[in-house]
């Protein structure tokens, strides 16, 4: 038996599948496509969807195409965790980063405002240390990749600036969780049940007897006749409005008893009897 044959039955779906349709639709369905999105992309047709669906499916429970699919899901996760582990390695070397290494000392010698070489006590000619950016050909390559974006100055010299340490060291503690808060240690997060069950075993281990019987408070009962403040300050309560219009004062309707003017009585009792003479039926005279 080859080595390739050991490497192919120690991972299944390692090879690609003869059937091009089949292997494109496994490297599909790897990359998260749905099934009936990916069942149609690679060329089947189907009525409907649910049709395609179920097609999907009833190809997938080939081992082959099974195998095929976790194995390439497989290649993906190693993938992504190798560009993690790159992303990880760079940072570290931003947040590392020695500006040092960019620039190097040299001597210029020292001469007066008319040009004149200045020397020490002991007749030496004078010197004085300076700094100056390196050539970018003379940097190696892991320092060149930590360089943001050059500048020139005034004399024309390439002056180098190194990414944000701050941005690196921030990224740094979101990628590897540090600093925030852990999920177990926030009660805000517990119900009432697991709150009391934790300061109950608490309480058990520190050997102290606590009473943790606890109530909702209710609101209080009212009479029959009384209307709570909540009850009264909500102009939209249909209770408050029961109660406010209980409380106004209606209007009494006029008394049977109640007599007419003068006037009123003299006007219809001419009233009437101008209808009586008009509804009089004239008399015929034999």
């Amino acid at each position: 038996m080859t080595n390739t044959n050991i490497l192919a039955i120690t991972s299944p779906g390692s090879r690609a599948l003869k059937n091009a349709k089949y292997e494109k639709y496994c490297r599909l369905r790897a990359l998260a496509q749905p099934r009936i999105g990916a069942y149609r992309e690679v060329g089947w047709q189907s009525r409907t969807d649910n049709a395609a669906y179920i097609n999907a499916c009833r190809l997938e429970r080939r081992p082959e195409i099974r195998d095929r699919i976790a194995y390439l899901i497989r290649q993906e996760e190693d993938l992504i965790e190798e560009k993690r582990r790159r992303i990880e390695e760079t940072l570290w070397n931003i947040h590392d980063a020695d500006i040092g290494d960019l620039f190097e000392t040299y001597a210029v010698i020292e001469t007066d405002k008319d040009g004149r070489i200045q020397s020490d006590a002991d007749g030496n000619i004078a010197t004085q240390q300076k700094q100056r950016p390196k050539l970018l050909s003379d940097l190696p390559p892991e320092i060149r990749r930590n360089i943001e974006k050059i500048t020139l100055d005034v004399k024309g010299r390439a002056v180098p600036q190194l990414y944000s340490k701050l941005a690196a060291s921030q990224e740094l503690r979101r990628m590897l969780n540090i600093g925030r808060p852990s999920e177990s240690s926030d009660l805000s997060r517990l119900s009432d049940a697991e709150l009391v069950a934790q300061l109950a075993d608490q309480a058990k281990q520190l050997g102290i007897e606590i009473d943790l019987n606890y109530s909702f408070a209710q609101p209080k009962k009212t009479d029959e006749g009384a209307v709570t403040r909540h009850t009264l300050g909500d102009p939209y309560s249909h209770l408050c409005w029961q109660q406010r219009r209980a409380s106004m004062p209606q209007a009494q309707p006029p008394a049977m008893t109640q007599k007419w003017p003068v006037a009123s009585r003299t006007r219809r009792r001419a009233r009437h009897c101008l209808r009586g003479k008009t509804n009089q039926r004239p008399s015929v005279s034999h």
